[in-house]
């Protein structure tokens, strides 16, 4: 007999759901036990579709500009409807608004259409309803915060979107071209508020960069699998997929991050193209304060001696780990980095940074939100603690 982890219900080994609260508790795909309140599978990566409760709540939200005003409100299935409907009749709705139901719960946005140079007053109120079981929240917002991904793209006057940041950071034409692709998706998603994107509408903006019929582009798509939910007529981003996508805008927002292929190449950038380019000659000092042979405790070749060290994601995060773990030291930057591959004579990598932004996006073994002050994350703890052991 097993157990389920959602309400403690004895179960037969071999059991998938359980009969008491209806949860999934093993994947379909691999077989592997699933972690409570996990949206993927931690073994497989396969996402997963939440339980729909029949009362889920509806949440509806209104605002308004300039100096916005903000309305919200979480109903139940039964008193939803209605709610709508009410709305509906006296708030002066523009075509605008969407209806979106993904997650198991539905989202109601209204934008309405102000007179010139209205000016929303200040609201700071809170109202508990206790017959629809619901409670409206109304307050004042100092300002309005678009997506990151707002940014990226933009939106012509025929309502076909375009790239307004073409510099995707990408390394080759394919990562280009899947870049742009999830990117695309991932904005339909989050502005336009399209769930599923159908494959002609990609293909069309796919055109419109330059990328036709590319079978090595249609090859990485099959491979990254992973990155969708839905792949027949129309995209759908996984919970992976999602994560692809946002780690894609830090890169672009990123001046610490340096593309090899941008549009209008045909090859990777050469050297004299990417010497013009501000930051693309990179440079490193040693930090000559830094010990990595210190009294009463490991030197950090001795540590690197007893693990199976290969590549040099690895050994980035072996590095990080030392400075932090062994030595204690704080504020750890890229030289600090470049000091240890130094040290132990290890040919370093010739793009540091991005040889750190891409250990933390494929292996999450460090963390890279802070240049100035690089920390190992969790599952570059447990790497180098155990598995990296000879």
């Amino acid at each position: 007999m097993i157990e389920c982890h959602f309400c403690g219900q004895q179960l037969p080994d071999n059991a998938k759901f359980c009969y008491k609260c209806g949860q999934q508790i093993i994947c379909k795909e691999c077989g592997e036990r699933l972690v409570k309140d996990a949206p993927i599978c931690v073994v497989c990566g396969a996402t997963l579709k939440p339980l729909r409760s029949v009362n889920a709540p509806n949440h509806i939200i209104f605002s308004e500009s300039t100096t916005e005003r903000k309305f919200e409100a979480s109903f139940s299935d039964e008193t939803a409807g209605n709610v709508v409907e009410t709305l509906a009749g006296f708030l002066p709705i523009n075509n605008k608004s969407k209806f979106n139901s993904s997650l198991g719960h539905k989202t109601l946005e209204v934008t309405p259409i102000l007179a010139e140079h209205t000016i929303a007053p200040k609201v700071n109120a809170k109202t508990n309803l206790s017959a629809s079981q619901c409670t409206i929240n109304e307050a004042n917002v100092s300002g309005h915060s678009e997506p990151a991904i707002a940014k990226i793209f933009k939106e012509k006057a025929d309502g076909s979107i375009m790239l307004h940041i073409t510099d995707l950071k990408a390394n080759s034409k394919v990562d280009y071209a899947f870049r742009a692709t999830l990117l695309y998706i991932y904005y339909q998603n989050e502005v336009s508020q399209i769930s599923e994107v159908p494959k002609s509408d990609v293909r069309s903006f796919l055109k419109s960069l330059g990328f036709d019929n590319d079978g090595s582009y249609r090859g990485r798509i099959s491979k990254m699998k992973s990155m969708f939910s839905s792949m027949s007529q129309a995209y759908s981003l996984s919970f992976a997929g999602e994560n692809e996508a946002k780690t894609y805008i830090e890169q672009i927002m990123s001046p610490d991050t340096i593309g090899d292929w941008t549009i209008g190449n045909l090859s990777k950038t050469s050297a004299t193209q990417s010497g013009n380019k501000k930051g693309s000659l990179e440079s490193y000092s040693l930090v000559t304060s830094l010990n990595l042979s210190p009294n009463g405790k490991e030197s950090l070749k001795d540590f690197l001696n007893k693990r199976n060290i290969k590549s040099a994601m690895e050994l980035n995060a072996l590095f990080i780990y030392y400075l932090e773990k062994v030595i204690g030291c704080s504020a750890i930057t890229p030289d600090h980095v470049y000091t240890c591959y130094k040290t132990v004579n290890k040919r370093y990598p010739s793009k540091l940074r991005q040889s750190l932004a891409d250990t933390k996006r494929l292996k999450v073994w460090i963390d890279t939100s802070d240049m100035g002050n690089l920390k190992i994350a969790p599952n570059g703890e447990n790497f180098i603690e155990h598995d990296s052991l000879k």
